[in-house]
């Protein structure tokens, strides 16, 4: 009997090896990219990048305060009035010259919240030590809430307050 089974796999093996199989592999169609989809996909990203005008002038800053949700990337575009000024952040590291008639950039992503002092660090006339303004980085909204009840009613309270001062 097991030689009988053995046979009959020894066969079916011979078999199957010698038969002529034909395997057909499908063509790969190639993904062609529509143009518009590339140039919605560029806008979106250009979209995520949030630009701010900031003037300085003796002695402030404009707008002020400046407000930003919670990792937004941010691109502020510096330009002085007068004279020339300094940008500082120090939570940021921010730490920028003004020069009258010139734009000077800086890009950041906005991932610690709270309110932070920006302030002129360079010399800029008799009120300079006054020169101050503020960067506020709101915090951003979650949709979720937390199952542990020891947590819960925080971010929900915290939850609360972000969907009344989000910005857009």
């Amino acid at each position: 009997m097991k030689r009988g089974l053995l046979l009959i796999l020894i066969l079916i093996f011979i078999i199957g090896c010698t038969s002529n199989v034909k395997v057909e592999v499908a063509p790969v169609k190639e993904k062609i990219m529509d143009p518009s989809v590339i140039q919605e996909e560029t806008t979106e990203k250009v979209q995520e990048l949030k630009e701010i005008n900031v003037v300085a002038k003796q002695f402030s800053f404009e707008p002020n305060p400046i407000i930003v949700n919670q990792g937004e990337k941010v691109r502020l575009l510096l330009t002085s009035e007068d004279v020339e000024h300094g940008f500082a952040v120090k939570e940021y590291n921010i730490n920028e010259k003004i020069k009258p008639g010139e734009i000077t950039t800086v890009e950041f992503t906005a991932d610690k919240t709270g309110e932070f002092e920006v302030i002129c660090s360079v010399i800029c006339g008799s009120g300079h030590s006054g020169m101050k303004g503020k960067l506020i980085v709101k915090w951003k909204c979650n949709r979720w809430f937390s199952f542990h009840s020891f947590r819960r009613i925080y971010i929900i309270e915290k939850e609360k307050k972000c969907l009344k001062n989000t910005v857009h």
